[in-house]
């Protein structure tokens, strides 16, 4: 069983042409969920998201270094950009160019990749894979302000090709070679 707000995407919420603030579904409700700062943003230290080397974690004669600095970026920031991937900017450049022309396709193109799909007792179920938002459990539930196309492209043959899309069509062949 689905949230039965789960169908709802944020492009067509944001595109009703009265939105003036994001939903206080996509806010913050509680002061103390809320950042907060002490210092004034002119006394706050410039933040940089850690990057992390991640050519220096493949070989057996790993860097100690990088791989402690890839644990610290993960307690404390949750994420890291990554550089020494291999992958060349003209071949990120069509990956992002084919993300942005699925996204800027009508609504009605991205919905026959759907995550919520037809469950076995008749209802409705959320699976992650495929074009939507994040899952919904409750009212209560803050969620991000963004929908989102996942698939999986690892290990090949747990693909759900259904949720492939097929325009534009080299999305498929871009993630294909993105994971090799």
């Amino acid at each position: 069983m689905v949230h039965q707000a789960q169908g709802q995407l944020v492009q067509e919420v944001a595109a009703d042409g009265v939105l003036h603030a994001p939903p206080s579904r996509y806010v913050l409700k509680k002061e103390q969920d809320r950042p907060t700062a002490t210092a004034t943003t002119a006394q706050l230290p410039e933040l940089s998201i850690p990057t992390v080397d991640v050519s220096r974690l493949a070989d057996a004669d790993a860097d100690p270094d990088e791989a402690a600095k890839l644990r610290s970026a993960l307690r404390s920031w949750g994420l890291f950009a990554v550089s020494g991937h291999g992958m060349p900017e003209p071949f990120l450049d069509a990956v992002l160019g084919a993300s942005r022309t699925f996204f800027h396709l009508p609504t009605e193109a991205k919905q026959e990749y759907i995550n919520v799909v037809d469950a076995d007792d008749g209802g409705r179920k959320f699976q992650p894979e495929g074009y939507g938002v994040d899952r919904m459990d409750t009212d209560e539930q803050v969620l991000d302000w963004c929908d989102r196309l996942y698939l999986q492209v690892q290990p090949e043959e747990e693909r759900q090709p259904r949720f492939w899309p097929n325009h534009p069509p080299d999305l498929g062949e871009l993630l294909d070679e993105f994971s090799a």
